[in-house]
């Protein structure tokens, strides 16, 4: 078989043609694989984030069924695989009665996510277990929602300690309330955040009216230094003693003794003060009038001829109630 010339470069040009194609069939098949190991190598990632992390991630139906959850939810909800964990409906028994599902449906499809809600659902074992909850309603192009897809935090520990310090701050607050001495907390810059009853009656104002005031609006001005000199213990972690004179709302001083401790953040900053301090006259006239009522002696005490104060001694001794003789003239016990 004889082939012309023409028809030999006419097989050429094909053969280079198919050539051509091949090689770029190869670059596209070697693409492709490096495509697909790199599709691989990204799934093996996501998998190793999706049952690593530290938070629940999840993806469930509207109505409450689970498409995918990762190891750490499964475990937080105290079931031993996912498939144990997809038999159970979020809508029917995932959530606490007193945080009904529903809510969380109603915001989400009105937003289209929820971020920091705080709900409890309840664990496999009926124990109740307090979640913090991010998710976003992922829908179709006709605004469908097909699915939600969130992580889930358990914040249980911290609920419960949050609730202990609550009691606690109850706790403090009803003792403070039944002390005779006062009591404030105070700022890094010296305003009332708290001071019990007698701590109000001390600096003169009603209760609850040294709350939100700056306590240097009652230091004497002799009283300054001496703040700014405490102060900087504290801010040095020293808690001290010390005398402070105070000038009420009516004018009149006070000296008082207070003792001071700082307060300091989780995270080691000086926030402020937790002080207690009396009126020394107060507990001067305290002391004395205890020791008046325990004496073993009759005591009276006369103001212008007229008895103005007596103890139990004296009643038991001149046959009087402390009623019929406050108030006589000392002149009766006389005879002459």
């Amino acid at each position: 078989m004889t082939v012309s010339g023409k028809d030999k470069r006419g097989l050429v040009e094909k053969l280079r043609t198919l050539r051509t194609r091949l090689d770029r069939l190869e670059r596209r098949n070697a693409e492709l694989v490096h495509v697909e190991q790199e599709l691989r190598e990204s799934l093996e990632q996501f998998e190793t984030v999706f049952d690593n992390t530290l938070v629940g991630l999840y993806r469930t139906t509207p109505d409450g069924r689970f498409l995918m959850a990762n190891s750490v939810l499964v475990n937080m909800l105290g079931y031993c695989s996912f498939d144990e964990l997809a038999r159970r409906n979020l809508e029917n028994e995932g959530y606490d009665p007193q945080f009904p599902r529903a809510v969380f449906r109603e915001r989400i499809e009105r937003e289209g996510k929820v971020i920091g809600l705080e709900s409890a659902w309840k664990r496999s074992d009926g124990t109740t277990l307090y979640v913090r909850e991010s998710a976003q309603a992922v829908r179709d192009e006709s605004g469908k929602t097909l699915y939600y897809q969130g992580t889930v935090e358990d914040i249980t520990e911290h609920r419960q300690t949050k609730r202990a310090l609550h009691e606690s701050e109850e706790l403090f607050v009803a003792l403070a309330a039944n002390l005779s001495e006062g009591v404030n907390i105070a700022d890094e810059n010296l305003c009332c955040l708290f001071a019990n009853p007698a701590g109000a009656k001390i600096f003169g104002v009603e209760p609850g009216g040294l709350a939100g005031r700056n306590l240097r609006e009652f230091v004497s001005d002799e009283g300054h230094a001496i703040v700014e000199e405490q102060r900087s213990k504290r801010r040095e972690g020293i808690a001290s003693s010390y005398d402070l004179e105070i000038i009420r709302p009516d004018g009149q001083k006070r000296q008082l003794i207070v003792t001071a401790t700082p307060r300091f953040s989780e995270d080691g900053k000086y926030v402020g003060a937790l002080a207690v301090f009396f009126d020394v006259a107060e507990k001067s006239e305290a002391a004395l009038m205890s020791i008046f009522r325990a004496a073993p002696v009759g005591i009276g005490l006369e103001c212008g001829r007229v008895l103005s104060r007596v103890n139990d001694q004296i009643c038991a001794m001149l046959g009087y109630s402390r009623d019929e003789l406050v108030g006589r003239n000392a002149r009766m016990f006389y005879p002459s």
